[in-house]
């Protein structure tokens, strides 16, 4: 009807009298009136987010609530967040994201009852052990977390009969006592490091078979992505935590 009202507009538009252009106006206008009332009444089509897909719960609360949910930067509790705490999320929708960890670890040659002294924590990081930190996720099982305590520790690969965490049974200073860290049936997965306190240091303790103290070369695998600096007297690029030992032992000094 629409279509046919404008047809008659375009073969009346070459009248001269003004009273009838004003008439044309007046029904245009009207024409006008009938498309947008008509558009009005069309039922509307639910809510797409930008990639074309149905809205999701936390994009529905964006559009319905735009003061409430998009925060300007001022005052705790504006944006979306998890479990109304920072940004990211509608409050009440968990993030799917999972959580990092820097987890400290000494490597130790034997099951030991107590902690290595301080002074012989420099021969431990020669021989490939010692102090590390690694970070772990929240997503990871017992063997993906196995797998960067090897990264960080490659003489772990060829340890047979397995090993388990020690952690200190009382604070104080030197050599201290070590209990074990009771794994869960599933082992040691990320989510079982959560629990532990962030200045908790877990001693990897081999179960059944030894690892040597011996110190490894320069160029050893446990000292690839070990910073390095040069011995002025041979030249060599020398791990930072070895240089001590290296310039004791330099054959060019």
């Amino acid at each position: 009807m629409i279509h046919v009202c404008y047809s008659f507009l375009a073969d009346t538009a070459k009248m001269s009298d003004s009273e009838d252009r004003q008439e044309i106006r007046d029904i245009r206008r009207s024409l006008e009136l009938i498309q947008q009332t008509l558009s009005e009444r069309s039922p509307a089509a639910p809510p797409q987010s930008t990639s074309g897909l149905p809205a999701t719960p936390q994009q529905e609360m964006l559009r319905s609530f735009p003061g409430l949910y998009r925060g300007r930067g001022r005052g705790r509790g504006r944006g979306w967040s998890r479990g109304g705490q920072g940004k990211g999320q509608v409050p009440g929708f968990q993030s799917a994201s999972t959580a990092e960890m820097e987890v400290q670890f000494f490597l130790m040659e034997s099951n030991r009852d107590k902690t290595p002294q301080l002074a012989a924590e420099a021969a431990y990081v020669a021989a490939g052990l010692g102090p590390k930190t690694v970070t772990i996720s929240t997503s990871m099982d017992h063997k993906q977390v196995e797998l960067r305590l090897i990264q960080a520790y490659p003489k772990l690969r060829q340890l047979p009969g397995g090993w388990l965490l020690k952690k200190v049974y009382q604070g104080g200073s030197g050599s201290r006592p070590l209990i074990f860290a009771p794994a869960g049936q599933d082992g040691y997965p990320g989510k079982w490091f959560q629990k532990a306190s962030k200045t908790t240091k877990f001693y990897v303790a081999p179960m059944q078979f030894d690892l040597p103290l011996e110190p490894l070369p320069d160029t050893a695998e446990e000292f690839l992505d070990t910073p390095k600096t040069e011995c002025k007297s041979c030249s060599k690029k020398v791990p930072i935590p070895l240089l001590v030992d290296h310039l004791a032992r330099c054959e060019t000094v």
